[in-house]
């Protein structure tokens, strides 16, 4: 099987760079992958027949909004919109599968120096979706028989990160992996169910994410120069 990584978006957020009192949130990721299959007949009579091609891919939305109550405390709420087709040329079957979640957030901001600070940031999710099989997708066959599947549960999990702050409340936020638990129920084609829990530790260079964060401050509280040496006057008197 051939891989090709058509693109791979950076995690590209909006969110607190520094921090202040009664200013909002924006944040986000997105991310694409896709991976090519090509799959070719063996000879008969000396000749190789047509070979097959599939595409596998899977994507992924992610934006979340909150209120910066005061220079350490953020909440708000965030949503997750994602999607995965996969193809097996050998049982010539096709699927698709639909993720959502929804839920609140809580993020935890604080500052180390007048450029880095460091950030914890805990998503509590509902959780849903469904996958599609297809028999006969991939050959095109005109009789074509499908199945669904749906589940439901919730997921809770814990990031924590690092940024730089760069200027003019611009800043690059850095995140590690996650520690999170998850509880979902399956409820199949058949009628069967199934739940499943996990407890998920996962750290390292495949989970690192890179972004670009940004502050707005509501009116009254600009960002200028010399924002953030007052903001730490600000924490040393919390």
């Amino acid at each position: 099987m051939k891989k090709l990584i058509l693109a791979l978006l950076a995690v590209s957020s909006f969110s607190a760079a520094n921090a202040q009192a009664n200013s909002w949130l924006l944040y986000g990721n997105a991310s694409y992958n896709q991976d090519k299959n090509k799959s070719t007949p063996a000879p008969v009579g000396g000749v190789v027949g047509a070979s097959t091609v599939a595409k596998d891919n899977s994507w992924e939305i992610a934006p979340g909004f909150g209120y910066q109550m005061n220079n350490h405390w953020t909440l708000g709420m965030n949503i997750g919109l994602g999607g995965n087709t996969s193809n097996n040329i050998a049982t010539d079957t096709r699927v698709q599968d639909r993720n959502y979640a929804f839920g609140p957030f809580v993020r935890y901001t604080q500052w180390i120096s007048k450029t880095f600070f460091l950030y914890g940031h805990m998503n509590i999710n509902v959780l849903s979706g469904k996958s599609t099989t297809t028999t006969g997708a991939i050959s095109g066959a005109t009789n074509t028989t499908s199945t669904e599947d749906s589940y439901s549960g919730f997921n809770p999990a814990l990031i924590p990160g690092i940024g730089m702050n760069i200027k003019n409340g611009f800043a690059v936020n850095i995140s590690f992996g996650s520690l999170s638990y998850s509880n979902v129920t399956t409820d199949f084609a058949n009628k069967r169910s199934l739940n499943t829990s996990s407890l998920g530790f996962n750290f390292g260079a495949q989970n690192f994410a890179v972004g670009i964060s940004k502050n707005f401050c509501t009116k009254g509280h600009h960002h200028g120069e010399g924002s953030e040496s007052r903001r730490m006057k600000d924490d040393d008197k919390e």
